[in-house]
Parts: structure tokens; C-alpha cells; sequence
């Protein structure tokens, strides 16, 4: 029977290696027995003795190969069997050993395939060659063939029952992970029905805790932007803090003055680095509005004066003369609630583009009013865009040539960041293009915006869906009718005490509870201007919570860390600590430059500075956050711990914006004012509250 599937012959391979195990253990022990009883016996045979004590070791030997040897031990079991019999019959003669082959064409067929035949023919062809004494061949022969018979079919019933036996593991396998699927899928419908028949809003449970996710993916993008910052700064500061040392302080490098040609390579490696620096502060703007933390200071403007204002700043790239500009305003606009800010980086932005992608005929601003928006287009009479690149011009970094020959800068992130601009007040912008032809972006802002959601889209006045929920802790109904009325997109359900509300807010996962308190007069402010407190991460914050006494984030110019430096004090040593062996050179260079002789000692870890700082107590450290091993925040920790170290003046040079995984998590804030405030300005400020978690 050919063995083609591994289960069977896993399950085989694993019978037979039992098998021979048991039967060499098993022979081994007889010929062991064999050959002590021959001591025993008058008649001693020195040879029948060495030949059947040899068997039994070869018995043991071939026990122990198992199991990694099996073709070995059972062929070797077989051959040191039949072996041993043929020579005992050989030494003795005795008519009846022969029939002992019986239990040899039985271990044959137990531990392989087909060897039982040939065993049955090896010793009757044996058996008649011997035949001294005359042995009886015909009962032998009977004997040997009923054998063979008897194993043939105790083979083929252990193959077929094998076969079945890998056959239905294979098919208890299926269905018992048929069983688990199923189970699973029962367990999960089970889990449905429950959850709807017995609370109908977990659904808005769910959306909460998907909200908290997204709140900390969008934490862990500001720890990225961090991170990132640091990465990409500190090697520019050192490019732009030695190209500067060179255009603007040559002397400090001696007498030898620098060749004009160099001279204007330095100043181009200086203004190349200050470009980078503003495509880095792109980046981060961009992720700073994708996080949706960039605040719109949005203010009701009529368009055509804001439209004027903001082109005219724009008209000077025109005045060459190579291309026109043309701006075409429709009169009375209707007023929009907009940023200034925002909205002015979005229209030049995308003259920028039509300038720079626009070598002959005009650029054209068109402003309109449609549908109940104002509509801003900017037409340009440029190469055009691909079909196939309309879609993914207003992604990140994208470039519609990224050619190495293009003659277009930028990073592409001026439409992206746009997009973002727009987004947020409620608009949409869109570009249709033509090769050869031009290009025409549009992007327009929603006429009607005041009270907005932050997001953009327009608060219903119309009837509510309540889809969420709005908890007023206080004991008047009147109240919460009150707030009500003022909240029409929420529903609004009054609680009683504190049991109440722990209560409500299992059961209605509320978008935000109003705790209707008054401030006591301790909280109230001394001026009459409104007073809002709240907690915001901040440089001060960080020179408080870490005891130092100024901080300097990169990249920065020798200029600003001398004013630094000056407001400390008297300072004639400094000790210089941070990983990057060009930045500490950068700062020991840009030293040199000043009048003050200033003696700078370098250290690259923590542990060095803590070293150099135990054996000579510098006037100044000048301390790096980011460091491997051991950060500054352990240098701190361990200068403010010592006292003779305590008292250290400390500026921090880094990019890295928050101080700890603390500064991730805001604290409360609080509007009071002098007098207090009017019910209306308080429903007020409850509504754009909650509008914009």
C-alpha cells in the first residue's frame, strides 16, 4: 500500500517506532536470559554463548537509535534476528529452532511493509539448505505460509484502519473548527440580540470609546509631530548655525578671508536652510490642522473689502509685466463669518501656484456669489494638469512633476494645507484643468455659518434628531427647559443630585454634563475684562515643572542664546551637553564669536555631564532633553536632587515641545468675570462648548 498522506504516515511511523521499541527491548531481555541460563548448563558452548550474549547487545544498541533511526533499528532488528537464528540452527541443529521463524515473519510484517514474505522465504530457503538433521520442510512450509497469510491480512486491517483513522481526524478536525466558527458566529448573534434588547443606546457607548481612540491617534500624532520636529531640527540648526557663523562673523576663523565665489555659496547654504526650516513649519502646520487643534478666529467680513486687502499684497509679482492679473469681484457680496487668517494663506496659496505654474497669458481671481456660498475661482492660462493627477493634487508632499529637471519648488503642501482651511469652515474646494490650456481651482465658504459646529458643517435649527445627549445636574426643571430651548441638536435631561447623575451617565453616555454651581468668591477675578483659565502645555510650564531657568527650542541663532545667556548673569564657564557632536561644535563655535570669553566645556551623555559637572561646577549648563541612555529629564532630576548642584542655572536647548507624557493630558478651564455673567452669555458659551468637543 503506498503511503501518500502525511497523517498516515505520521500515525505509522509513530505505531512502528513503539514497535520496535517494545520488540528489541523484548529480544534484547531473551537473548540476555538466553545466554545466562547457557552458564547454567552442563554443556557448556563458548561460541553459542558469545553468539547470543552479541545479539542481545545488538538488541540494546539498536533500541537506543530510536527514534531518530528508525529504518535502522527495525531493518537491524529484523537482520540480527533472522542472523542469530540461522547461526543457532547452525551450531545446534536442532529440528524444531526453524519454527522459531514464526515469530520472526511476525515481526517482520509488524515493523515494515513487505519484509514479512521475504522473511517466511529466507528461512524455509535456509531451513532447506541446512537440513542436518532432516528437519520437516512440509509442516514448516504450512507453518510459515499460514503466517504470512495471517500477517498479509493483520496488515492490510491495521493500514485500512489507519486510513480510516487519518480520514476521520482529518474530518473531526474540519468540523470541529466548523463547530467553533459556528459557535463563534451563534455567540456573536446571541451577544447582538442581547445588547439590543437590553440597551438600545450602546451604540452611542461605542462611538464614544471610538471617539477616546481617535483622541489618542490624534495624541500620538502630536508625539510624532514632537518627535519629528526634534529629528529635523537639530541637524538644521546646525547647517543654518554655521553657514550664518560663516556669511555674517568670518573673522572667527582667522585671518584668511573666504573667496566671493565661496562667500556666495555659504550665503546660499544659509537662505537654502532658512527655506527648509519654513517647509518643516509647513509640515507641522499641516499636521496641526489635520489634528483639527488649529482654532479658527472666525469673524463676520464683507468679501470685496477683505478680497482687495488681501491681492494687494500679491499684485507686486505681477508688475513685470510677463503675465496679467485680472480680478473680477461681483458687487455686494453678502457678508461671511470667516478667519481672515486662514482664509488669505488659501487665496495666496493658490495665486502663488497659478503664478509659479504660468509662464504666458494671465491669472484671473473671480469672486461670485452661488448658491447660497461665495464662490472663489482662480484661473490661471498655464500647462494645465494631467486627468490623472486631478485627484491626488491635494494630498501631502504630492508633486504634480517630480521630475528631477522640474523648475517648480515648494513641497507640495500649499493645496493640502488649503483643503484643511477650507474644510473647516464648511466649504469645498475643487480644480478642473485642461493640458495646454490651464487650470481653474474653486473653493467656496457657506454664506450662512454663524454657529457653525467646528467641523464645519451648520448646527440644525429645524426640528432635532437628538442623536446625543446633554445632563443638567441641578434640582429645577425650569433649567434644564431653559437649556433646551438653547441646545435644539441635544437632548437635554434633567438630574437631581450626584446619585442620579453616576446612574444617567451609565445608562445615557452623555455628551457632556452641565454642573450648574456657582464659583465661589475666591475664584472670581480682580479685573472686569472676562477671564478664562485654563491649562495649555507652554514653555513657562515647562521651566516651572523641570526648575530651570530658561528655555531655547531649535533652531536658533547665536544672537538669541547670547540674550539668553545674558539675562542669567555673569557666566564665564558653560558646559554644553547634548548627543550630537556637531551641535555641541555649532554652540562652542558661535561662543567664540562674542566679545565675552567664555571657557566651554562638551559632554555627549548624561553620565559624562553629571562627571564633568562633579568635578568642576560650571557658572552655566546649557542641557538637551533627547539624549540616549540617560535623558535630560534624569540630569535634572539628579542636579536638583544634590544640593550643591541644586542651585545650577539650566537653559534648555531641544525641539522637543512637551516635557513628558503629562503634557498630553489638558487640564480643566473656567470663564468667570468680574460681576459675572449675563444667563445669555452663559448659554452661549455652554452651546459653543459643547459644539466643539
Amino acid at each position: 500500500m503506498q503511503l501518500t498522506n502525511l497523517s498516515f504516515r505520521d500515525t505509522l511511523r509513530t505505531l512502528r517506532i513503539d514497535m520496535v521499541r517494545s520488540l528489541t527491548a523484548v529480544a534484547s531481555i531473551f537473548c540476555a536470559l538466553a545466554a545466562y541460563s547457557m552458564l547454567l548448563m552442563d554443556d557448556f558452548q563458548i561460541g553459542l554463548f558469545i553468539l547470543i550474549g552479541s545479539a542481545a547487545v545488538v538488541m540494546f544498541l539498536l533500541r537506543r537509535q530510536l527514534p531518530r533511526r528508525l529504518t535502522i533499528s527495525r531493518y537491524g532488528l529484523l537482520l540480527t534476528a533472522h542472523l542469530t537464528l540461522f547461526a543457532v540452527m547452525r551450531l545446534t541443529g536442532a529440528p524444531w529452532l526453524p519454527f522459531f521463524g514464526v515469530l520472526l515473519v511476525l515481526i517482520s510484517g509488524m515493523t515494515t511493509t513487505y519484509m514479512h514474505w521475504i522473511s517466511a522465504l529466507t528461512i524455509f530457503g535456509v531451513t532447506a539448505l541446512l537440513q542436518e538433521p532432516p528437519i520437516p520442510l512440509l509442516p514448516l512450509g504450512a507453518t510459515l505460509a499460514l503466517t504470512v497469510a495471517v500477517m498479509q491480512t493483520s496488515v492490510t486491517m491495521l493500514y485500512t484502519a489507519l486510513t480510516w483513522y487519518s480520514a476521520m481526524q482529518r474530518r473531526a478536525d474540519a468540523l470541529l473548527e466548523e463547530t467553533r466558527q459556528r459557535q463563534a458566529e451563534l455567540a456573536q448573534t446571541v451577544k447582538s440580540l442581547e445588547i439590543a434588547y437590553t440597551n438600545m443606546r450602546r451604540m452611542q457607548q461605542q462611538l464614544i470609546s471610538a471617539r477616546q481612540q481617535a483622541d489618542e491617534a490624534r495624541r500620538m500624532k502630536e508625539r510624532f509631530a514632537a518627535n519629528i520636529s526634534h529629528e529635523l531640527r537639530t541637524p538644521l540648526n546646525l547647517i543654518l548655525g554655521f553657514s550664518e557663523i560663516m556669511v555674517v562673523t568670518p573673522e572667527v576663523y582667522g585671518e584668511a578671508r573666504f573667496p566671493p565665489k565661496l562667500t556666495r555659496d555659504l550665503y546660499q547654504i544659509y537662505s537654502s536652510s532658512r527655506h527648509l526650516l519654513a517647509l518643516i513649519d509647513d509640515v507641522l502646520d499641516l499636521s496641526q490642522v489635520e489634528l483639527a487643534t488649529m482654532a479658527l478666529n472666525q469673524e463676520p467680513v464683507q468679501p470685496n473689502a477683505f478680497i482687495e486687502e488681501s491681492v494687494e499684497m500679491f499684485r507686486n509679482i505681477f508688475r513685470d509685466g510677463k503675465l496679467q492679473f485680472h480680478l473680477e469681484i461681483e458687487p455686494n457680496l453678502p457678508v461671511i463669518e470667516i478667519d481672515r487668517t486662514r482664509i488669505r494663506q488659501v487665496i495666496l496659496n493658490l495665486l502663488g501656484n497659478a503664478h509659479r505654474f504660468t509662464t504666458v497669458g494671465s491669472v484671473t481671481l473671480t469672486v461670485r456669489c452661488w448658491q447660497q456660498s461665495v464662490q472663489f475661482s482662480v484661473a490661471d492660462t498655464g500647462r494645465g494638469i494631467a486627468p490623472d493627477k486631478l485627484g491626488l493634487i491635494f494630498d501631502e508632499f504630492y508633486q504634480v512633476d517630480y521630475s528631477l529637471s522640474r523648475n517648480h519648488g515648494g513641497a507640495g503642501l500649499g493645496l493640502a494645507i488649503s483643503k484643511r482651511f477650507v474644510e473647516r469652515h464648511g466649504g469645498v474646494i475643487a480644480v478642473t484643468s485642461e493640458e495646454g490650456v490651464g487650470s481653474t481651482f474653486t473653493f467656496t465658504l457657506p454664506i450662512h455659518t454663524y454657529g457653525a459646529r467646528s467641523d464645519g458643517a451648520p448646527s440644525d435649527d429645524g426640528e432635532a434628531d437628538h442623536d446625543e445627549t446633554v445632563l443638567v445636574l441641578d434640582r429645577d426643571p425650569t433649567l434644564a427647559s431653559l437649556i433646551r430651548r438653547h441646545l435644539p441638536s441635544y437632548q437635554v435631561i434633567p438630574v437631581g443630585d450626584s446619585a442620579a447623575l453616576a446612574e444617567a451617565l451609565q445608562q445615557f453616555a452623555p455628551r457632556a454634563v452641565i454642573d450648574n454651581r456657582r464659583l465661589t468668591q475666591t475664584d472670581l477675578p480682580a479685573h472686569e475684562a472676562l477671564h478664562i483659565r485654563c491649562a495649555l502645555p507652554s514653555a513657562s510650564w515647562m521651566m516651572n515643572q523641570l526648575q530651570v531657568q530658561s528655555y531655547l527650542p531649535k533652531p536658533f541663532s547665536t544672537q538669541q542664546l547670547v540674550e539668553h545667556i545674558r539675562r542669567i548673569g555673569p557666566v564665564r564657564r558653560i558646559l554644553v551637553v547634548d548627543d550630537d557632536v556637531g551641535f555641541v561644535q555649532l554652540i562652542q563655535r558661535g561662543l567664540e564669536t562674542l566679545p565675552e570669553a567664555y571657557a566651554v566645556s562638551r559632554a555627549y551623555d548624561g553620565e559624562q555631564a553629571l562627571s564633568v559637572i562633579s568635578a568642576q561646577k560650571p557658572d552655566l549648563l546649557l542641557l538637551d532633553l533627547a539624549m540616549p541612555t540617560m535623558d535630560g529629564f534624569m540630569v535634572l532630576q539628579k542636579l536638583r536632587a544634590d544640593p550643591n548642584t541644586a542651585d545650577l542655572p539650566i537653559i534648555l536647548l531641544t525641539a522637543t515641545q512637551y516635557t513628558r507624557e503629562e503634557s498630553d493630558t489638558y487640564g480643566d478651564i473656567a470663564i468667570a468675570r468680574q460681576g459675572g455673567l449675563r444667563p445669555a452669555e452663559v448659554l452661549r458659551y455652554i452651546r459653543a462648548v459643547i459644539d466643539q468637543t
